[in-house]
């Protein structure tokens, strides 16, 4: 802060001090492979309609539809903070407003899938904008489509809605209608509205995945990385499926603890933990066991049941007693199987502290341990393969 004169002067300048330090590129290409690998492991895969993906050998034509394709990092160029339009404009690899940060080597999703088609010997036509009648005659000539649509956010300035930009929502059912198959491919900051998943073939969701997005896009399309991300929110069926924002200068949270996958009454397009794999797994048995460090440990069985090595990510979700007043339950817990080989199995241990298990008693003002509880254990919170009732001793202890 003293060294940038932020005390002085709230705008980012070079300090004479350290000469040209504060400007130089410190890129290398460790960074960059590491920005590509921690992008391809963030993408969702929410849908795989008859395995479409990964890509096979057999295909000879790829379309690129979509003007979130070739869309290009924002950069305020220094107009930034005094200019309000600037700072909170923003782009599908970063966001907007104070946490922006400019990319100046971005990979867009077009020029990712490009190069990796390329080496497979796949050829590519383009469309990328929003023009219907263009997307539609290069729909029409390949064997798979990939539809890139996109939003953003920022700050101090509220989303207007759940929907992706332009008129993606036209476009991507009316692609579908006339390709053989339709990827979407989903780059968003948060919740968004996906009404046309029945139309299409398969749908992966990337939130804000920086410099190396359209490489990440390539290795996970093609193969190369299995998709092993999983929503940390819920896709909403529709915007009222969601806590509605107010105006007001007063808001009561009346909701509580009932947002999100914790509300029964609102119904997800796709739910909170959700992520597919391009394998399968078996959640084959689910057991309490004692453990170091914990009140608690819910083992659990998993196999490979598919023909790819894959990763599955066990949940655990806790019901507490009625007495804890919650609505639903609750993720307390979560653990990577790790890459599992076809056929290969592992035991993952999933440790509950006795925090974990309580609930704070208004009245009481304080914690208090449940006098039961259930751990649901599952892929994402509306895929549960096992349900367990925990130890009902659990108030004896200390």
């Amino acid at each position: 802060v003293a060294q940038a004169r932020l005390t002085k002067q709230p705008k980012c300048r070079r300090s004479s001090a350290k000469g040209d330090w504060f400007m130089q590129n410190v890129t290398t290409s460790e960074h960059v492979s590491l920005a590509r690998r921690l992008a391809a492991q963030s993408i969702v895969l929410l849908q795989n309609n008859d395995a479409v993906l990964p890509l096979k050998g057999n295909i000879k034509t790829l379309a690129v539809v979509g003007a979130p394709a070739v869309a290009k990092a924002y950069n305020p160029a220094g107009a930034g903070q005094e200019n309000a339009e600037a700072f909170t404009g923003g782009d599908y690899y970063s966001g907007g407003g104070s946490g922006h940060v400019v990319a100046e080597h971005v990979v867009t999703p077009l020029a990712g899938i490009q190069d990796r088609a390329a080496s497979a010997g796949i050829k590519v036509l383009a469309s990328p904008s929003d023009d219907l009648e263009a997307a539609l005659a290069v729909a029409g000539e390949a064997d798979v489509t990939v539809v890139v649509a996109a939003t953003t956010s920022s700050e101090s300035v509220d989303r207007k809605d759940l929907h992706l930009d332009g008129n993606a929502d036209a476009l991507i059912p009316a692609v579908a209608s006339r390709a053989k198959n339709t990827l979407v491919l989903v780059q968003a900051p948060g919740a968004v509205l996906l009404p046309w998943r029945h139309n299409v073939s398969g749908i992966l969701c990337m939130f804000l995945g920086g410099q190396q997005t359209g490489a990440a896009w390539a290795d996970v399309l093609f193969g190369d990385q299995d998709p092993v991300g999983h929503l940390p929110i819920m896709l909403p069926e529709t915007e009222g499926d969601t806590i509605q924002p107010s105006n007001e200068q007063h808001i009561k949270y009346t909701e509580g603890l009932a947002t999100s996958y914790r509300n029964p009454k609102l119904k997800a397009a796709f739910p909170f933990g959700h992520g597919l794999t391009y394998t399968t797994f078996e959640f084959v048995t689910a057991s309490e066991v004692s453990c170091d460090g914990a009140l608690l440990c819910v083992e659990v069985m998993v196999r490979n049941t598919g023909g790819r090595p894959g990763t599955s990510l066990v949940q655990l979700y806790v019901e507490l007693s009625a007495a804890a007043g919650q609505p639903s339950r609750i993720l307390k817990a979560f653990e990577s199987t790790g890459v599992l080989a076809p056929a290969a199995s592992t035991r993952v241990l999933l440790p509950l502290t006795k925090q974990e298990l309580s609930y704070f008693d208004v009245k009481a003002h304080d914690w208090v341990l449940s006098e039961s509880a259930t751990a649901h254990i599952g892929e994402s919170s509306a895929r549960i393969h096992h349900s367990l009732a925990l130890n009902p001793s659990l108030t004896s202890v200390p």
